[in-house]
């Protein structure tokens, strides 16, 4: 009889821990929850509020008001992608606490003295399993959003490497058209004869001209002009 009631205190006494040890559990996962519906909520918003920043019609501003936000496109680029990567973090840490939360409750619906309590663990069970799908579904969500911003950000430096090229095809064949019109010109201006030259050519002439006259003049022979 003695054996019989401390069997039954010993159960008691076990049934008590588990109740205790399944309450901390919950209370945690609880926890857990309340602290996913608080970020999650500001997350949804976040990402709206950036799809509509980029849906903006242009402003027209002035040329030079117009650089300086082309060079502030990459830094807000940038500040997207960590703000997209610090969320992703967070959640996948939440996601990896809530793993941890199940395996801890399967142990429990295991050692669960009571079929009442092994109930109340399953339903928590299944509720945390409804839990970490909405969350594996919003990682999917921020990856598959951070994989559309990479390809914008490549296809957009495919343009510009594309308008570089051929902005520097085009210089080259200017300039070749350039020195070519050059070098004809310089054949030309060759080909030209010198200033003075013609002046030098009728002196001589003359010159000559006149050593012939005197040299007639003293055989004397007569010149008629």
């Amino acid at each position: 009889m003695q054996e019989l009631e401390a069997k039954l205190r010993e159960e008691e006494r076990e049934r008590k821990r588990m109740q205790a040890k399944a309450a901390e559990l919950q209370t945690g996962l609880e926890t857990n929850r309340l602290i996913f519906e608080n970020k999650a909520i500001p997350c949804v918003p976040s990402a709206k509020r950036i799809k509509k920043k980029k849906s903006k019609p242009p402003e027209k501003v002035s040329s030079r008001s117009g650089k300086s936000k082309k060079s502030e496109t990459p830094t807000s680029s940038s500040s997207i992608n960590e703000e997209l990567s610090e969320v992703l973090q967070t959640l996948q840490d939440e996601f990896g606490q809530m793993s941890f939360d199940h395996q801890q409750l399967t142990k429990l619906i295991q050692e669960s003295p009571t079929v009442e309590l092994k109930d109340n663990l399953e339903c928590e069970l299944e509720a945390l399993v409804g839990r970490m799908e909405a969350k594996a579904n919003q990682i999917t969500k921020v990856r598959k959003y951070q994989a559309q911003l990479e390809k914008q950000k490549t296809e957009k430096q495919k343009r510009e490497l594309k308008t570089t090229r051929k902005t520097l095809e085009e210089e080259g064949n200017s300039s070749s058209r350039s020195s070519g019109i050059t070098g004809t010109t310089n054949k030309k201006d060759f080909a030209k004869p010198r200033p003075g030259e013609k002046s030098r050519k009728n002196l001589q002439l003359l010159k000559d001209m006149q050593t012939i006259q005197s040299s007639l003049q003293s055989n004397n022979l007569c010149w008629d002009y």
